[in-house]
């Protein structure tokens, strides 16, 4: 059920110090965890081991689950990824854009993006925002996010019916101003195409409302692309290989924008977590970067909004010494 790694999941160094995992808390995935596992907190809390990686600062759980439990995690144990789901019905019921403050109008004021791009879970970051420019008129937004999910939630059929009635519906037509792209991969430590609610999963219902070029992190043809801006929110650290992946971002997106926990008190469902030293790792890799968390205001009533400047990262990256240190202070 678990297994042992000397290696940090983020740089792979195996220079690393143990830490106290006394203060190792539940949640609602944890609990759907330890209830499929059929184990206790208790149980689970004396068996996983955390240390510190000494060279990027990154804190992993060096004992975690074995590849067969984790890959069940985020398959059939919770498949479905509450938070990305909780923030796209909050967009289709009051047209809330996920709780990022001011961070999409800071970002297109500082870079002026017209190529926009994202990692892992569709509904995290900062597609709605884009998507409220391309259609303007509140009424028609609402019916174009409804009748999308109408439409595909419709094309799960009933094999049990010898009968299938089409039913035609027409969308209302779309001026896209953006070009975006979506990046998946392989990793079995994120939510996937199993992400399902109302019949629709994550990725195809963003696919169709938000119309987006869709890559495999492995494919040539995204080794090509030369986009304005990239976004990690709350992903890199659902990665099998987060470096590797952010480097290879980094050769194709001008700026990238990672959001992620920095709370060392890790929970069950991850398999490491970033801290605020990560920021001195990067820049000895010519990651330049800058830490625009204080700049974000949060709506304090909203999901991730109390204490995110304390547990929480929002930092932008640039291969360029330019891009990031004009901004500096």
């Amino acid at each position: 059920m678990f297994s042992k790694t000397k290696s940090c999941p983020f740089c792979g160094s195996q220079k690393s110090e143990p830490l106290n995992n006394n203060d190792l808390s539940t949640n609602f995935y944890v609990e759907e965890i330890i209830f499929d596992l059929k184990i206790s907190f208790k149980f689970l809390k004396k068996k996983l081991k955390k240390k510190r990686c000494k060279v990027c600062f990154t804190v992993f759980f060096s004992t975690w689950f074995n590849d067969l439990i984790k890959k069940k995690i985020f398959l059939s144990i919770y498949g479905q990824h509450n938070m990305g789901w909780q923030n796209f019905y909050d967009f289709k019921k009051k047209l809330l854009s996920p709780n990022h403050g001011d961070l999409f109008k800071d970002l297109k004021n500082m870079i002026k993006f017209k190529t926009y791009g994202e990692y892992g879970c569709p509904f995290n970051g900062l597609m709605f925002d884009l998507l409220k420019e391309e259609v303007k008129q509140k009424n028609t937004l609402k019916k174009y996010i409804n009748l999308n999910v109408k439409h595909l939630s419709e094309k799960v059929r009933d094999f049990s019916s010898k009968k299938i009635k089409k039913k035609m519906i027409l969308l209302p037509k779309i001026k896209r101003i953006y070009n975006k792209i979506f990046v998946i991969d392989s990793s079995h430590l994120i939510w996937g195409k199993n992400d399902i609610s109302e019949n629709c999963s994550s990725l195809a219902l963003a696919d169709k409302i938000f119309d987006f070029h869709l890559y495999d992190s492995n494919e040539k043809e995204l080794a090509k692309k030369k986009i304005d801006l990239f976004g990690f929110f709350m992903t890199l650290d659902h990665c099998e290989k987060p470096l590797k992946l952010l480097k290879k971002i980094l050769n194709i997106s001008k700026y990238v924008i990672i959001h992620s926990h920095t709370n060392e008190n890790i929970t069950a469902q991850h398999s490491f977590v970033l801290t605020k030293k990560i920021k001195s790792f990067l820049e000895k890799k010519k990651i330049y970067n800058l830490d625009i968390t204080e700049s974000i205001e949060k709506d304090p009533l909203r999901n991730k909004g109390i204490n995110y400047k304390t547990n929480e990262m929002y930092l932008l990256c640039s291969k360029s010494r330019n891009n990031i240190y004009k901004y500096k202070i």
